[in-house]
């Protein structure tokens, strides 16, 4: 049972209504991040496990040094990891997919459809890559890309 969002109830009336909550720990802070050179910025991407390359976190050390003008805390790392991770940012969408062949089937003729949908012709075939995530199975687990 997940803590944050259930727990189990007691079938005894409760002695009080206030609900108990533990004070949550301050979030750490990627000290020194903004002050990071190319091996520093290799290291803590290695340490960190981030899927986001150098240049993404030139970009960041970049912008809190200019901006926010503090070191960010390990939560805004790993959320601007996650949605700039490949399949988040959708690079996949520049993916131009031609001279794609529809296997005879039960799902040929919605296929052929949906491709006459979204390229405007019968004849050029798909153009763009499926669902929201850009990934044949509609959740991006597909495509090898790595997220925290």
């Amino acid at each position: 049972m997940n803590p944050v969002e259930a727990r189990e109830a007691a079938l005894e009336e409760a002695e009080t209504l206030e609900l108990s909550v533990e004070e949550p720990k301050p979030v750490p802070v990627v000290e020194g991040l903004r002050e990071l050179d190319e091996k520093g910025r290799d290291r803590l991407i290695r340490e960190m496990g981030l899927a986001m390359s150098r240049d993404d976190l030139a970009m960041i050390c970049d912008y809190f040094n200019k901006e926010e003008k503090r070191d960010p805390t390990v939560t805004e790392i790993r959320v601007l990891d996650t949605y700039w991770s490949d399949h988040c940012r959708h690079t996949t969408f520049s993916t131009r997919l031609e001279d794609i062949s529809v296997e005879e089937g039960i799902y040929t003729k919605p296929v052929k459809k949906s491709s006459h949908a979204v390229s405007g012709s019968k004849e050029s075939g798909i153009r763009k890559t499926y669902g929201k995530t850009g990934h044949p199975d509609g959740y991006g687990n597909g495509g090898g890309e790595r997220t925290p």
